[in-house]
């Protein structure tokens, strides 16, 4: 067998070569980011899909509400009052409740009694037949989330109304559009809450100070039901997304139907 030779004094071995490192030319580098953009592209949409059909489904579920309050308001004369009161002037049946055959509710609308209370024997089963255009899947989904999820959290709803005697809504007073002399796309008609959720068929609605907390809460983007801020309904039909940064004076003068404030952009 082969040896080698011994290395002799003063010998010194060659040294290795240098292991040769592969360097991407521009080309390679343009096409290895492609890919990965290629890749992002169709993964992203899978991720978000929900997030913005959700968004999208709570702007349609507006959309379809003012619709349903204009219908109303061409058959009535008005919109309808936020409530209806007993004889007591305590308050008996919803807004929500009233508008049903303009949202194509009508056999749930006819099967309602009137003369009784929103809960009280017959009226009460007929909660768990939500109209589904009441439901903001958002809200749906925290719940499910949270495992906060039961009967009582699928009767609610997140569509409320302003009530204030300068809002467009005010207890039992059955508004007109020539009221809002403020401009119809200047007035908030119906807003999307998170906190104040109630029971679809309760005649409870929100406050002034009450959207002002919704809007604080909505800051918070882990818990807002749409990012830092709130959908409304304006009285032209119109859904516009309210930013939780919003100036006060903005949000006052987008309550009042008739406080003759300048609304600049928003």
């Amino acid at each position: 067998m082969n040896e080698s030779p011994p290395t002799t004094e003063g010998e010194k071995t060659a040294p290795a070569p240098p292991k040769k490192w592969y360097q991407f030319t521009v080309i390679e580098w343009v096409v290895v980011v492609a890919i990965i953009a290629v890749v992002i592209a169709l993964f992203w949409p899978t991720v978000q899909f929900r997030g913005i059909d959700r968004g999208s489904t709570c702007k349609n579920n507006l959309k379809q509400i003012g619709l349903a309050l204009h219908n109303y308001h061409d058959a009535h004369g008005s919109f309808p009052p936020a409530y209806l009161a007993d004889e007591h002037g305590r308050p008996m049946h919803s807004w929500r409740v009233l508008i049903l055959p303009f949202m194509d509710h009508h056999k749930l609308y006819d099967e309602y009694r009137f003369d009784e209370p929103w809960n009280g024997p017959h009226n009460i089963t007929l909660q768990d037949r939500i109209p589904e255009g009441y439901r903001c899947p958002t809200y749906q989904r925290q719940l499910q989330e949270r495992k906060t999820d039961s009967e009582f959290s699928q009767r609610l709803t997140n569509y409320v109304v302003i009530e204030s005697p300068t809002a467009v809504f005010d207890g039992t007073h059955a508004p007109t559009i020539s009221e809002i002399t403020d401009g119809t796309d200047k007035t908030i008609l119906v807003v999307d809450v998170n906190q104040h959720a109630v029971h679809w068929m309760q005649p409870d609605e929100i406050t002034p100070d009450d959207f002002f907390n919704e809007l604080r809460f909505a800051a918070d983007g882990k818990r807002a039901l749409h990012p830092m801020g709130l959908q409304v309904l304006m009285a032209d039909g119109a859904v516009r997304y309210i930013s939780s940064t919003t100036p006060i004076k903005t949000v006052l003068a987008l309550i009042t139907k008739a406080g003759g404030e300048t609304v600049g952009d928003f």
